[in-house]
Parts: C-alpha cells; structure tokens; sequence
C-alpha cells in the first residue's frame, strides 16, 4: 500500500517535531501496528501460494520457528496462529520484535522469489512494495534498522550523526543562516526518505549558502553565481582561518575542495541523461556527514 504525506506530517515536519538522530533502544508503538498493517497485507496477498510453496501453512512455520529459537512451546498464550504472531510482534521487546519483523519478511520473500520463478511477477512486485514501505515506516519514526537481503541491519553511526547532522542543524537555527538550514534539513529529509541522488545535491546547495552567508556577513566581495569550489578559495584567502593555522589546514582545504562539490558534480549535480544513476546509500551518508561537519567548521570559525 502507498504511502501518504499526510497534514500531521507535514505539520510535524514544519514545526522541526520530526526525529533529526536514529535510535536504536526502542520500536515505538505506532511503528509496530504500522508494521502489523503491511504484514496483514502482505500475508492476505500470498496466503494460498505460500501453502503451495511452502509445503505448510505460514503463520505456523513463523511461529514455530521462533518459539523454538527462543526455547518456548509457544510465544504467547495464544495459538499459533497469525493473532498469535502479531500479538507477539507488538508486546514483545525490541530484539524478538526484530526477530519477528526479520524473519516474516526473509519467508514472504522467499515466496515471492518462487512467485518469481513462476512468472508470477505481481506477487514478487507486491512483496516488494511491503519491504520498501517498512523501510520507510524504520525511517519515519528515526529507528536506525533497515530491512537489506534477508537481514536486519543497524544504519549510520549514532555518534556521527548525533555530533554532526544534530548539531549542524542546532546551529544553523540562527535566523542569518535560514536558507542553509532549509537546505541542509531537505538534504537530510531527502536522505531519511532514500532519494539519494537529491541528498547529495541538497548537501552542495546547503554548503555553498553556508559560505555565501559567511561571505555576506564578512562582507567579503563573491559572484552569487560563484561554485562551492570557488567561495572556499574566497574564504580561505580572506583568512577565515588563522594564518598560523593555515599550514596546518591545507589537508582541510583539500577535501572542502575536493569533497563535497565533486561529489555532488560526478553524482548528483547534472542531468541524468538517457542513463538513471544508482546513487548508493553509503555514498549519500558519506557526502551528508561531510557537509555536515564542513558547515559546522565554517560557522564556528566566521564567529572568532
């Protein structure tokens, strides 16, 4: 089932309520019945197949596989039916509920690949749109999991982002630097949603009005349609970094220059041609981060 950009949502996301760090303590209980939702989906669309496939009926071959993992006659009180599995799934704590996320989906996938095979490609279509919107549902409510290849997987650094993505846009709240912080927070909602592509190119957009501003306030002359390569000469020949430290940044100055804008340049920054690009997820995180801890850089130094 789609999902939907709903008032409370946009609200939220207006009024900066949403999560700006992943945790990784707790599933929230809104996360869990959502969860339970594109389960009852999913299972309504491949019941009858996956009985045919399987060889037995799938709620038991998920029940019965974790109660016995867990050395239990049965996860809860109930039967073993899919109730039973659900029930668990929403009271249970947090690594037996990634346990059952985890494995009910690697088993609908695997139907779904036997679907595959079969030449049956809505179903496999079907399962495929119920891994994605888990996905977003982990990223929705800030849970640092993602569901990757059969596997539950933790996502980013806690750290990193918590002293760089957080603390950039704490900083960035100071009414001068509004444009950056619009732009740096669509970079991060961009990444949170898994455009890629668009994150990088957010990220150069929010770094080069960082050093625009920094320029504007300096009053320091540049071409409003100067590059992120170019304002980092401008800011660094205008000794936005202490002389006697300058020899000591020239590895600095080398990835500023380098990082960020080139990045954006060979992946983000121009037409996609006939040719869709892939934009892989570690690479996004790496340009958000750098982005990230550059602008907290720059703007703690034009305040000396």
């Amino acid at each position: 089932m789609a999902l939907f950009d709903i008032y409370s949502k946009c609200k939220k996301r207006s009024e900066g309520k949403t999560p700006d760090v992943y945790q990784y303590v707790e599933l929230p209980e809104q996360f869990r019945v959502q969860v339970v939702h594109i389960l009852l989906d999913t299972f309504q669309n491949i019941e009858s197949l996956a009985h045919s496939i399987l060889g037995e009926n799938l709620y038991k071959i998920i029940h019965d596989t974790l109660a016995r993992e867990y050395g239990k006659f049965r996860l809860n009180s109930e039967n073993e039916d899919l109730k039973s599995i659900l029930d668990f799934l929403l009271e249970s704590e947090l690594d037996q509920a990634l346990d059952t996320i985890e494995f009910s989906f690697r088993l609908v996938e695997h139907v779904a690949s036997e679907c595959h095979k079969q030449r049956r490609m809505m179903m496999t279509s079907a399962v495929g749109d119920a891994v994605f919107e888990l996905n977003e549902r982990f990223n929705e409510h800030g849970i640092g999991y993602q569901y990757e290849a059969g596997k539950i997987v933790r996502r980013d650094s806690e750290f990193l982002h918590k002293e760089t993505v957080r603390e950039t846009l704490y900083l960035l709240q100071d009414r001068r630097f509004a444009g950056a912080q619009t732009e740096f927070q669509d970079a991060h909602q961009k990444y949170r949603h898994q455009q890629y592509e668009d994150a990088i190119s957010g990220s150069c957009k929010a770094l080069e009005s960082t050093l625009k501003i920094i320029c504007k306030l300096k009053r320091w002359p540049f071409d409003e349609k100067d590059t992120a390569t170019k304002l980092i000469d401008i800011v660094f020949n205008r000794g936005l970094i202490p002389k006697y430290l300058q020899s000591e940044f020239n590895s600095l100055a080398s990835v500023l220059k380098s990082g960020v804008p080139t990045v954006r340049n060979r992946e983000g920054g121009h037409g996609r041609g006939d040719r869709p690009r892939n934009v892989p997820a570690y690479l996004a995180a790496y340009v958000l981060h750098l982005t990230a801890s550059t602008i907290l850089f720059l703007v703690e130094a034009s305040r000396n």
